[in-house]
Protein backbone atom coordinates (compact mmCIF):
# COMPACT_ATOMS: atom_id res chain seq x y z
CA UNK A 1 0.00 0.00 0.00
CA UNK A 2 2.62 2.18 1.26
CA UNK A 3 4.70 1.29 -2.39
CA UNK A 4 1.28 2.66 -4.53
CA UNK A 5 0.94 5.73 -2.77
CA UNK A 6 5.30 6.57 -3.13
CA UNK A 7 4.65 5.20 -6.53
CA UNK A 8 1.58 7.77 -7.47
CA UNK A 9 3.53 10.69 -5.73
CA UNK A 10 6.36 10.24 -8.19
CA UNK A 11 4.41 10.21 -11.11
CA UNK A 12 2.50 13.53 -9.83
CA UNK A 13 5.44 14.91 -8.85
CA UNK A 14 6.72 14.22 -12.50
CA UNK A 15 3.63 15.76 -14.35
CA UNK A 16 3.68 18.67 -11.71
CA UNK A 17 7.31 19.24 -12.86
CA UNK A 18 6.73 18.70 -16.64
CA UNK A 19 3.68 21.12 -16.75
CA UNK A 20 5.84 23.75 -15.12
CA UNK A 21 8.73 22.99 -17.32
CA UNK A 22 6.37 23.42 -19.98
CA UNK A 23 4.72 26.43 -19.26
CA UNK A 24 8.44 28.22 -18.52
CA UNK A 25 9.39 27.31 -22.17
CA UNK A 26 6.36 28.62 -23.28
CA UNK A 27 6.60 31.75 -21.20
CA UNK A 28 9.83 32.16 -22.36
CA UNK A 29 8.75 32.06 -26.24
CA UNK A 30 6.46 34.71 -25.41
CA UNK A 31 9.14 36.60 -23.98
CA UNK A 32 11.24 35.99 -27.42
CA UNK A 33 8.55 36.66 -29.47
CA UNK A 34 10.03 40.58 -30.12
CA UNK A 35 12.91 38.70 -31.03
CA UNK A 36 13.46 38.92 -34.80
CA UNK A 37 13.93 35.31 -36.80
CA UNK A 38 15.76 34.91 -40.32
CA UNK A 39 13.32 35.37 -43.20
CA UNK A 40 15.26 32.99 -46.00
CA UNK A 41 14.99 32.71 -49.69
CA UNK A 42 14.97 29.19 -51.32
CA UNK A 43 18.42 29.40 -53.68
CA UNK A 44 16.79 26.72 -55.93
CA UNK A 45 14.26 29.11 -57.86
CA UNK A 46 14.59 28.89 -61.11
CA UNK A 47 12.67 30.67 -64.10
CA UNK A 48 12.11 34.28 -61.91
CA UNK A 49 13.47 35.54 -58.87
CA UNK A 50 11.93 36.50 -55.49
CA UNK A 51 13.45 39.34 -52.61
CA UNK A 52 11.84 40.50 -49.58
CA UNK A 53 11.90 43.77 -48.17
CA UNK A 54 13.67 42.25 -44.67
CA UNK A 55 16.08 39.05 -44.50
CA UNK A 56 14.78 38.72 -40.83
CA UNK A 57 11.53 39.81 -38.39
CA UNK A 58 10.00 39.32 -35.42
CA UNK A 59 6.51 37.85 -34.66
CA UNK A 60 3.68 39.34 -36.29
CA UNK A 61 5.72 41.89 -38.33
CA UNK A 62 4.79 42.72 -42.24
CA UNK A 63 7.22 41.09 -44.91
CA UNK A 64 6.94 42.44 -48.38
CA UNK A 65 7.74 39.65 -51.06
CA UNK A 66 8.62 41.12 -55.04
CA UNK A 67 8.44 38.38 -57.44
CA UNK A 68 10.06 38.68 -60.74
CA UNK A 69 9.00 35.99 -63.45
CA UNK A 70 11.45 35.44 -66.22
CA UNK A 71 10.81 36.18 -69.75
CA UNK A 72 7.71 33.86 -70.67
CA UNK A 73 6.79 32.75 -67.36
CA UNK A 74 4.43 34.44 -64.82
CA UNK A 75 3.41 33.65 -61.19
CA UNK A 76 0.59 34.53 -58.40
CA UNK A 77 0.67 34.42 -54.76
CA UNK A 78 -0.52 30.87 -54.48
CA UNK A 79 2.57 29.95 -56.48
CA UNK A 80 4.47 31.71 -53.96
CA UNK A 81 5.29 29.36 -50.89
CA UNK A 82 6.57 30.16 -47.28
CA UNK A 83 7.97 27.37 -45.07
CA UNK A 84 7.55 27.30 -41.61
CA UNK A 85 10.89 26.63 -39.69
CA UNK A 86 12.73 26.54 -36.25
CA UNK A 87 14.99 29.16 -34.77
CA UNK A 88 18.20 27.21 -35.08
CA UNK A 89 18.56 28.07 -31.36
CA UNK A 90 15.36 26.33 -30.08
CA UNK A 91 15.07 22.12 -30.40
CA UNK A 92 11.62 21.72 -31.07
CA UNK A 93 8.51 24.16 -31.81
CA UNK A 94 6.15 25.14 -29.15
CA UNK A 95 3.05 23.32 -27.73
CA UNK A 96 -0.52 23.37 -29.64
CA UNK A 97 1.47 25.05 -32.77
CA UNK A 98 1.15 24.54 -36.93
CA UNK A 99 3.92 21.69 -37.85
CA UNK A 100 7.65 22.42 -38.74
CA UNK A 101 7.36 21.99 -43.15
CA UNK A 102 4.02 23.35 -43.28
CA UNK A 103 3.31 25.90 -46.00
CA UNK A 104 0.95 28.86 -46.25
CA UNK A 105 0.83 31.51 -49.14
CA UNK A 106 1.37 35.35 -48.94
CA UNK A 107 -1.25 38.23 -49.70
CA UNK A 108 -1.81 39.37 -52.81
CA UNK A 109 -4.00 39.35 -55.76
CA UNK A 110 -1.86 40.65 -58.86
CA UNK A 111 -0.21 38.28 -61.51
CA UNK A 112 3.62 38.97 -61.96
CA UNK A 113 5.01 38.96 -65.67
CA UNK A 114 8.49 40.13 -66.77
CA UNK A 115 7.34 43.18 -67.11
CA UNK A 116 4.83 43.41 -64.21
CA UNK A 117 6.50 42.23 -61.02
CA UNK A 118 4.01 42.03 -58.45
CA UNK A 119 4.28 42.62 -54.72
CA UNK A 120 2.84 40.02 -52.06
CA UNK A 121 2.94 40.34 -48.03
CA UNK A 122 2.71 37.99 -45.09
CA UNK A 123 2.97 38.27 -41.02
CA UNK A 124 5.40 36.67 -39.26
CA UNK A 125 4.90 33.60 -37.26
CA UNK A 126 4.88 34.07 -33.68
CA UNK A 127 8.89 32.85 -32.32
CA UNK A 128 10.46 30.34 -32.15
CA UNK A 129 9.33 30.14 -35.78
CA UNK A 130 11.18 31.64 -39.00
CA UNK A 131 10.25 31.22 -42.82
CA UNK A 132 12.00 29.95 -45.86
CA UNK A 133 10.63 31.35 -49.26
CA UNK A 134 9.91 29.63 -52.43
CA UNK A 135 8.52 29.82 -55.98
CA UNK A 136 7.08 28.04 -59.10
CA UNK A 137 6.84 29.84 -62.20
CA UNK A 138 4.05 29.27 -65.36
CA UNK A 139 5.61 29.12 -68.61
CA UNK A 140 2.97 31.16 -70.45
CA UNK A 141 1.63 30.58 -74.02
CA UNK A 142 2.84 32.78 -77.02
CA UNK A 143 1.20 34.07 -79.79
CA UNK A 144 2.18 36.63 -83.05
CA UNK A 145 1.47 40.02 -83.57
CA UNK A 146 1.76 40.66 -86.95
CA UNK A 147 2.07 44.17 -88.26
CA UNK A 148 -0.49 45.08 -90.79
CA UNK A 149 -0.26 48.97 -92.48
CA UNK A 150 -3.76 50.74 -93.00
CA UNK A 151 -2.86 51.53 -96.58
CA UNK A 152 -0.12 49.52 -98.56
CA UNK A 153 3.45 50.85 -97.66
CA UNK A 154 3.22 54.45 -98.36
CA UNK A 155 2.92 56.16 -95.04
CA UNK A 156 4.25 54.02 -91.93
CA UNK A 157 7.24 52.55 -90.98
CA UNK A 158 6.85 50.24 -87.50
CA UNK A 159 9.57 48.82 -85.00
CA UNK A 160 8.91 47.04 -81.70
CA UNK A 161 10.47 46.60 -78.53
CA UNK A 162 11.39 43.42 -76.35
CA UNK A 163 14.54 42.25 -78.32
CA UNK A 164 12.33 39.75 -80.11
CA UNK A 165 11.67 39.50 -84.30
CA UNK A 166 7.94 41.12 -84.71
CA UNK A 167 5.18 38.80 -85.08
CA UNK A 168 7.37 35.70 -83.10
CA UNK A 169 7.00 34.28 -79.52
CA UNK A 170 5.05 37.48 -77.71
CA UNK A 171 3.94 35.71 -74.68
CA UNK A 172 0.82 36.84 -72.81
CA UNK A 173 1.02 39.42 -70.18
CA UNK A 174 4.15 40.84 -71.89
CA UNK A 175 4.13 44.79 -72.70
CA UNK A 176 4.66 45.37 -76.30
CA UNK A 177 5.66 49.02 -77.53
CA UNK A 178 4.99 49.97 -81.06
CA UNK A 179 6.91 53.14 -82.78
CA UNK A 180 5.73 54.35 -85.68
CA UNK A 181 7.56 56.96 -88.12
CA UNK A 182 5.74 58.87 -90.67
CA UNK A 183 7.12 58.97 -94.28
CA UNK A 184 4.71 61.81 -95.86
CA UNK A 185 4.28 63.59 -92.59
CA UNK A 186 2.86 66.79 -95.09
CA UNK A 187 -0.02 64.47 -95.98
CA UNK A 188 -0.58 61.92 -93.24
CA UNK A 189 0.08 61.69 -89.25
CA UNK A 190 -0.32 59.08 -86.92
CA UNK A 191 -3.18 59.03 -84.82
CA UNK A 192 -2.79 56.08 -83.06
CA UNK A 193 -2.76 51.81 -82.85
CA UNK A 194 -5.85 49.57 -83.84
CA UNK A 195 -5.21 46.11 -82.39
CA UNK A 196 -7.84 43.38 -83.36
CA UNK A 197 -8.12 39.49 -83.64
CA UNK A 198 -7.40 37.46 -86.94
CA UNK A 199 -10.70 38.50 -87.91
CA UNK A 200 -10.49 41.51 -87.75
CA UNK A 201 -12.88 42.57 -84.88
CA UNK A 202 -11.30 45.02 -82.08
CA UNK A 203 -9.71 43.68 -79.09
CA UNK A 204 -10.04 45.52 -76.09
CA UNK A 205 -6.74 46.15 -74.70
CA UNK A 206 -5.44 49.55 -73.24
CA UNK A 207 -3.24 51.74 -75.18
CA UNK A 208 -0.96 53.86 -74.43
CA UNK A 209 -0.11 56.74 -76.06
CA UNK A 210 3.53 57.61 -75.08
CA UNK A 211 4.09 60.57 -77.35
CA UNK A 212 6.43 60.90 -80.55
CA UNK A 213 4.27 57.99 -82.08
CA UNK A 214 5.20 55.57 -79.31
CA UNK A 215 2.37 53.62 -78.62
CA UNK A 216 1.99 50.45 -76.02
CA UNK A 217 -0.51 47.37 -74.87
CA UNK A 218 -0.05 44.49 -72.62
CA UNK A 219 0.06 41.40 -75.56
CA UNK A 220 -3.69 39.49 -74.94
CA UNK A 221 -4.12 35.62 -74.78
CA UNK A 222 -4.79 35.57 -78.66
CA UNK A 223 -2.71 36.45 -81.89
CA UNK A 224 -3.67 39.93 -83.04
CA UNK A 225 -3.23 42.32 -86.07
CA UNK A 226 -1.51 45.94 -85.01
CA UNK A 227 -2.43 48.53 -87.27
CA UNK A 228 -1.28 52.02 -87.99
CA UNK A 229 -4.01 54.30 -87.51
CA UNK A 230 -3.29 57.06 -89.96
CA UNK A 231 -5.24 60.57 -90.54
CA UNK A 232 -4.48 63.16 -93.79
CA UNK A 233 -5.00 66.55 -93.24
CA UNK A 234 -6.78 68.42 -95.63
CA UNK A 235 -4.47 71.33 -96.32
CA UNK A 236 -5.61 74.61 -95.87
CA UNK A 237 -9.38 73.98 -95.20
CA UNK A 238 -10.90 75.74 -91.83
CA UNK A 239 -14.44 76.84 -90.88
CA UNK A 240 -15.25 79.06 -88.70
CA UNK A 241 -18.77 81.53 -87.93
CA UNK A 242 -18.31 83.71 -91.03
CA UNK A 243 -17.04 80.39 -93.54
CA UNK A 244 -18.84 77.40 -94.08
CA UNK A 245 -17.83 76.82 -97.18
CA UNK A 246 -14.32 75.32 -98.51
CA UNK A 247 -12.78 73.85 -101.78
CA UNK A 248 -10.48 70.69 -101.78
CA UNK A 249 -8.61 69.22 -104.40
CA UNK A 250 -6.27 66.01 -103.32
CA UNK A 251 -4.29 62.83 -104.46
CA UNK A 252 -6.17 60.51 -101.95
CA UNK A 253 -9.81 59.22 -101.26
CA UNK A 254 -10.57 60.26 -97.69
CA UNK A 255 -13.91 60.21 -95.81
CA UNK A 256 -15.35 63.44 -95.91
CA UNK A 257 -14.50 65.01 -92.20
CA UNK A 258 -17.22 64.36 -89.54
CA UNK A 259 -19.12 66.81 -89.16
CA UNK A 260 -18.59 68.24 -93.07
CA UNK A 261 -20.48 67.71 -95.87
CA UNK A 262 -19.48 67.15 -99.23
CA UNK A 263 -20.45 68.34 -102.48
CA UNK A 264 -19.43 68.08 -106.22
CA UNK A 265 -20.86 71.16 -108.36
CA UNK A 266 -23.10 69.29 -111.43
CA UNK A 267 -23.86 72.90 -112.96
CA UNK A 268 -24.63 76.08 -113.67
CA UNK A 269 -27.93 77.75 -114.21
CA UNK A 270 -28.08 81.58 -114.38
CA UNK A 271 -26.10 83.12 -111.78
CA UNK A 272 -26.23 79.99 -109.48
CA UNK A 273 -24.01 76.77 -108.89
CA UNK A 274 -25.84 73.53 -109.09
CA UNK A 275 -24.38 70.94 -106.64
CA UNK A 276 -24.99 66.99 -105.40
CA UNK A 277 -24.54 65.91 -102.30
CA UNK A 278 -21.59 63.00 -101.95
CA UNK A 279 -23.24 60.65 -99.87
CA UNK A 280 -22.79 57.24 -98.58
CA UNK A 281 -22.67 53.81 -99.79
CA UNK A 282 -23.95 50.85 -97.65
CA UNK A 283 -22.03 50.54 -95.07
CA UNK A 284 -19.50 52.74 -96.57
CA UNK A 285 -18.87 56.85 -95.55
CA UNK A 286 -18.90 59.07 -97.96
CA UNK A 287 -16.11 60.21 -99.68
CA UNK A 288 -14.08 62.49 -101.25
CA UNK A 289 -12.56 61.41 -105.01
CA UNK A 290 -8.99 61.25 -105.23
CA UNK A 291 -7.96 64.46 -107.65
CA UNK A 292 -11.51 65.82 -108.25
CA UNK A 293 -12.26 69.13 -107.29
CA UNK A 294 -15.34 69.33 -104.25
CA UNK A 295 -16.82 71.88 -101.78
CA UNK A 296 -16.85 71.14 -98.60
CA UNK A 297 -19.86 72.63 -96.04
CA UNK A 298 -19.85 72.96 -92.43
CA UNK A 299 -21.52 75.24 -89.78
CA UNK A 300 -18.76 73.72 -87.11
CA UNK A 301 -15.81 75.97 -86.66
CA UNK A 302 -12.41 74.02 -87.24
CA UNK A 303 -9.10 75.60 -87.64
CA UNK A 304 -7.84 71.98 -88.98
CA UNK A 305 -9.65 69.66 -90.99
CA UNK A 306 -8.50 65.81 -90.81
CA UNK A 307 -9.92 62.55 -91.61
CA UNK A 308 -9.34 58.97 -92.46
CA UNK A 309 -8.06 57.31 -96.20
CA UNK A 310 -11.58 55.87 -97.63
CA UNK A 311 -11.32 51.88 -98.69
CA UNK A 312 -13.60 52.84 -101.73
CA UNK A 313 -11.69 52.42 -105.10
CA UNK A 314 -14.38 53.38 -107.47
CA UNK A 315 -17.29 55.92 -107.96
CA UNK A 316 -19.47 57.59 -109.92
CA UNK A 317 -19.45 61.43 -109.40
CA UNK A 318 -18.22 64.18 -111.70
CA UNK A 319 -17.34 68.25 -110.82
CA UNK A 320 -16.92 70.98 -112.54
CA UNK A 321 -14.69 72.27 -110.14
CA UNK A 322 -10.78 72.21 -110.98
CA UNK A 323 -7.93 71.99 -108.98
CA UNK A 324 -4.45 71.22 -108.27
CA UNK A 325 -1.72 69.87 -105.57
CA UNK A 326 0.51 73.09 -106.45
CA UNK A 327 0.09 76.38 -106.63
CA UNK A 328 -1.58 77.20 -110.19
CA UNK A 329 -1.93 80.55 -112.35
CA UNK A 330 -5.55 80.81 -113.04
CA UNK A 331 -7.16 83.11 -115.94
CA UNK A 332 -10.55 83.64 -116.12
CA UNK A 333 -12.61 81.48 -113.33
CA UNK A 334 -14.67 82.02 -110.45
CA UNK A 335 -13.42 81.24 -107.15
CA UNK A 336 -14.65 80.97 -103.85
CA UNK A 337 -14.98 83.71 -101.46
CA UNK A 338 -17.44 83.21 -98.45
CA UNK A 339 -20.15 81.61 -99.47
CA UNK A 340 -19.99 82.85 -103.37
CA UNK A 341 -18.17 82.33 -106.36
CA UNK A 342 -16.85 85.51 -107.49
CA UNK A 343 -15.33 85.66 -111.22
CA UNK A 344 -11.74 86.50 -111.22
CA UNK A 345 -9.27 87.43 -114.49
CA UNK A 346 -6.07 86.54 -113.09
CA UNK A 347 -4.48 85.30 -110.08
CA UNK A 348 -2.69 82.47 -107.97
CA UNK A 349 -5.20 79.11 -106.50
CA UNK A 350 -3.69 77.92 -103.79
CA UNK A 351 -2.56 74.57 -103.58
CA UNK A 352 -5.43 72.29 -103.07
CA UNK A 353 -7.84 74.79 -104.00
CA UNK A 354 -10.22 74.23 -106.71
CA UNK A 355 -12.09 76.76 -108.76
CA UNK A 356 -14.62 77.01 -111.60
CA UNK A 357 -13.31 77.69 -114.97
CA UNK A 358 -14.89 80.72 -116.73
CA UNK A 359 -15.62 78.82 -120.15
CA UNK A 360 -17.62 76.00 -118.06
CA UNK A 361 -20.13 78.76 -117.12
CA UNK A 362 -20.40 80.77 -120.41
CA UNK A 363 -18.24 82.11 -123.04
CA UNK A 364 -20.59 85.14 -123.05
CA UNK A 365 -18.55 88.77 -122.16
CA UNK A 366 -21.48 89.48 -119.99
CA UNK A 367 -20.96 86.30 -117.58
CA UNK A 368 -22.18 86.85 -114.52
CA UNK A 369 -19.69 88.07 -111.79
CA UNK A 370 -20.94 86.38 -108.77
CA UNK A 371 -22.30 82.66 -108.89
CA UNK A 372 -24.38 81.80 -105.85
CA UNK A 373 -24.32 78.01 -104.13
CA UNK A 374 -27.74 76.19 -104.47
CA UNK A 375 -27.65 74.14 -101.06
CA UNK A 376 -30.29 71.10 -101.65
CA UNK A 377 -32.73 72.72 -99.08
CA UNK A 378 -31.08 76.04 -98.28
CA UNK A 379 -32.97 79.32 -99.01
CA UNK A 380 -30.90 81.95 -101.67
CA UNK A 381 -30.66 85.15 -100.45
CA UNK A 382 -32.49 87.27 -102.45
CA UNK A 383 -31.95 90.99 -103.91
CA UNK A 384 -28.13 91.39 -104.60
CA UNK A 385 -27.21 93.36 -107.08
CA UNK A 386 -25.08 91.50 -109.64
CA UNK A 387 -21.29 92.41 -110.44
CA UNK A 388 -21.76 93.26 -114.09
CA UNK A 389 -18.08 95.16 -114.57
CA UNK A 390 -16.38 94.30 -117.73
CA UNK A 391 -12.55 93.82 -117.89
CA UNK A 392 -12.23 94.33 -114.01
CA UNK A 393 -9.44 93.56 -112.28
CA UNK A 394 -9.06 90.57 -109.82
CA UNK A 395 -11.40 90.38 -106.81
CA UNK A 396 -8.93 90.54 -103.85
CA UNK A 397 -11.87 90.56 -100.82
CA UNK A 398 -15.55 90.91 -100.21
CA UNK A 399 -16.93 92.21 -97.23
CA UNK A 400 -20.51 92.62 -95.79
CA UNK A 401 -21.55 96.17 -93.85
CA UNK A 402 -24.69 95.66 -91.97
CA UNK A 403 -26.99 98.72 -91.35
CA UNK A 404 -25.34 98.89 -87.76
CA UNK A 405 -22.18 98.95 -89.62
CA UNK A 406 -20.56 95.60 -88.23
CA UNK A 407 -18.57 93.87 -90.88
CA UNK A 408 -18.47 90.71 -91.96
CA UNK A 409 -17.62 87.39 -94.37
CA UNK A 410 -20.66 86.33 -94.47
CA UNK A 411 -24.00 88.26 -95.08
CA UNK A 412 -26.08 89.48 -92.29
CA UNK A 413 -29.67 89.26 -91.90
CA UNK A 414 -31.46 91.74 -93.77
CA UNK A 415 -30.33 94.66 -95.97
CA UNK A 416 -26.40 94.67 -96.41
CA UNK A 417 -23.83 96.25 -98.50
CA UNK A 418 -21.87 94.12 -100.22
CA UNK A 419 -18.30 95.78 -100.38
CA UNK A 420 -16.13 94.61 -103.43
CA UNK A 421 -12.15 95.13 -102.96
CA UNK A 422 -10.28 94.34 -106.25
CA UNK A 423 -6.40 93.81 -106.83
CA UNK A 424 -5.84 97.19 -107.74
CA UNK A 425 -7.21 98.57 -104.73
CA UNK A 426 -10.79 100.12 -106.24
CA UNK A 427 -14.25 99.47 -104.32
CA UNK A 428 -17.91 98.62 -105.58
CA UNK A 429 -20.49 98.70 -103.42
CA UNK A 430 -23.83 96.94 -103.46
CA UNK A 431 -27.24 96.76 -102.00
CA UNK A 432 -28.21 93.13 -100.84
CA UNK A 433 -30.73 91.90 -98.68
CA UNK A 434 -30.31 88.52 -97.05
CA UNK A 435 -34.31 86.80 -95.88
Amino acid sequence: MNKFFATLGLRVTLIVLISFSTLAMEAQTGDNNAQPCPVEVSSDIVHGTVTVDKTEAAAGETVTITVTPAYHYAATSSDVNIELTIDPGHSRAPRRAPSVGEIFHPVGDARATHDFPATYTFAMPEYPYCVSISANFTSLPTHSAIWRQVNTGHNLIMSTSNGTYWGDGIPEGALVTVTITMTKPEDFFVDGIRVADLYNRDIFVEITDMGNGVYTFIMPDVDVFVRGIEKAYLHGVRFDANNHWATYYGDYCLNVPDGVLGYVVTGVTGNEVQIEELLSDGDDPPFIPRRMGVLLYSETPMDEVTTVESNRASWDYTSMLKGSLEDTEITSGYVLYGDKFILSRTGTLPAHRCYLPLDSVTTSASAPRVLKIRRPGEEIVTGIEEVITTGATDVASVKYVSITGAVSDRPFSGVNVMVITRADGTTENHKMVKP
